[in-house]
C-alpha cells in the first residue's frame, strides 16, 4: 500500500531536515514524499536537492502561489499513493508511524484515520502537555457531535485514502487558520475515522508558528467554522469552548513560550 506524504514548505529550512528524516527513517518501503515549495529564500532548496540525490521517491515542486493551503492542494493533487497525508515542514512523525497507518488501512472499510500527537518546542522537547491531555479525552471516543464543538483531531496524525480525499474535495483556501478543522468536519459527514491509539506524530510550537502567533484569531475562526456544520442549539457550548481555549492559550503564552527563548 503506497503512502504519499505532502510537505508544504516556505523558508522552513531550520526544521525541514528533521521532518524529512522522520519520514525516511521509518523503515516502511512503499511511500513517496511530495514537497511543494512556495519560493523559499533560505536553505530549504539546498536541503531538498541534497535529499533528492539520495532518495528517488522525493519529488519537489516549486510554485508562486501564496499560502500553505494552496501548497497542500497542489501536493495532494500530484500524490500517487493509495493513502495520502500532509505534514508541515516543522512537524515530525514518530518511528513506526507508517506501519501503524498501513495496518489500519488493511481494513477496506476504513477511509481515514487519526492518532495521538505530542506538542514539541523549538528544541524538540515536549511542551503544552495540558493541550495534549485535553485532546486525548475525546480522541478515543470519536463522535461527529463532539467534533462539532472541539477540534480534538491533530493534523500531523491524519491519513486518508486518496479516493476519499477526491470525494471530500480540496482544502478551503479561504480558511488560512482552520482549513484542517474544516476538512475534518467535511470528512466526518461522509465517514467516521478510525482512531490509532498510539503517538504517531509531533506538532511543533515555536516562535514562527502561525498558530502560536495567531491563537485568538484561530479560535474565533474555528468557532465560525463550527457554525457552518452544526445546529444552533450547540452555539453556547461552542462559544464556551472558544472562550476557554483563548484563555488557556493566553495563559500558556505567559508561562510556556512555545520555543520563544
Amino acid at each position: 500500500m503506497k503512502i504519499s506524504i505532502v510537505i508544504p514548505n516556505y523558508n522552513s529550512g531550520k526544521y525541514l531536515e528533521n521532518s524529512l528524516n522522520s519520514i525516511f527513517s521509518q523503515g516502511y518501503s512503499d511511500f513517496e514524499v511530495v514537497v511543494v515549495d512556495g519560493g523559499s529564500t533560505d536553505n530549504s532548496l539546498e536541503i531538498l536537492h541534497r535529499y533528492q540525490e539520495i532518495h528517488s521517491n522525493l519529488y519537489v515542486y516549486s510554485t508562486l502561489t501564496e499560502g500553505e493551503v494552496d501548497h497542500i492542494n497542489i501536493g495532494l493533487d500530484k500524490a500517487n499513493g493509495d493513502i495520502v497525508a500532509w505534514l508541515c515542514a516543522d512537524d515530525t512523525y514518530d518511528p513506526g508511524c507508517l506501519e501503524l497507518v498501513a495496518d489500519a488501512f488493511s481494513n477496506p472499510e476504513v477511509e481515514w484515520v487519526y492518532g495521538k500527537v505530542k506538542i514539541i518546542d523549538d528544541k524538540g522537547c515536549e511542551t503544552r502537555g495540558i493541550v495534549t491531555k485535553a485532546k486525548e479525552i475525546l480522541q478515543p471516543r470519536y463522535s461527529y457531535r463532539a467534533l462539532q464543538y472541539a477540534c480534538f483531531i491533530a493534523e500531523p496524525s491524519v491519513f486518508m485514502r486518496k479516493s476519499f480525499y477526491l470525494r471530500v474535495g480540496e482544502y478551503d483556501r479561504s480558511l488560512h487558520l482552520t482549513a484542517d478543522y474544516d476538512y475534518w468536519l467535511r470528512s466526518g459527514k461522509l465517514s467516521a475515522p478510525l482512531f490509532i491509539d498510539h503517538y504517531i506524530a509531533n506538532w511543533r510550537a515555536h516562535s514562527g508558528s502561525t498558530s502560536v502567533n495567531n491563537y485568538k484569531r484561530q479560535m474565533i475562526q474555528a468557532y465560525e467554522t463550527q457554525k457552518r456544520y452544526s445546529d444552533g442549539w450547540l452555539r453556547p457550548l461552542q462559544w464556551m469552548v472558544c472562550a476557554l481555549s483563548i484563555l488557556l492559550y493566553w495563559l500558556m503564552s505567559k508561562t510556556d513560550t512555545g520555543g520563544k527563548k
